[in-house]
């Protein structure tokens, strides 16, 4: 299955390895400056002193995460979601309203 936008392949993957490669992480925003740069960040949006992400190639992110001592919750997606993430980074989080506005990645505050 092709994920397009704007004419180009963004992500090329059965549905099964993209709900198994594609998922929400949710872990205090502190740790997102220095881990931005190891995990394959789709969206990226701060509450609080929370960082809800979403992340491609989620076992790989979630182990760098636990090595640094960082435990995210983890939240699957559905197809449409996954979908969205790619195409507009959008995604609702948790089920809630979005989680405050996108941030600039490294900064953990929320504009």
């Amino acid at each position: 299955m092709a994920t397009l936008h704007q004419g180009r392949i963004v992500r090329d993957a059965t549905p099964e390895d993209l709900r198994n490669d594609v998922k929400r992480l949710v872990f205090p925003a502190k740790h997102l400056t220095s881990m931005a740069r190891q995990l394959q960040l789709l969206d990226t949006q701060v509450q609080g002193l929370d960082v809800c992400t979403i992340v491609d190639q989620a076992p790989s992110a979630i182990r760098i995460l636990r090595e640094s001592g960082v435990v995210p919750r983890v939240i699957d997606l559905n197809l449409d979601e996954i979908f969205e993430a790619f195409v507009i980074g959008r995604a609702e989080c948790d089920g809630q309203p979005r989680c405050g506005e996108s941030v600039a990645i490294g900064s953990t505050e929320t504009p």
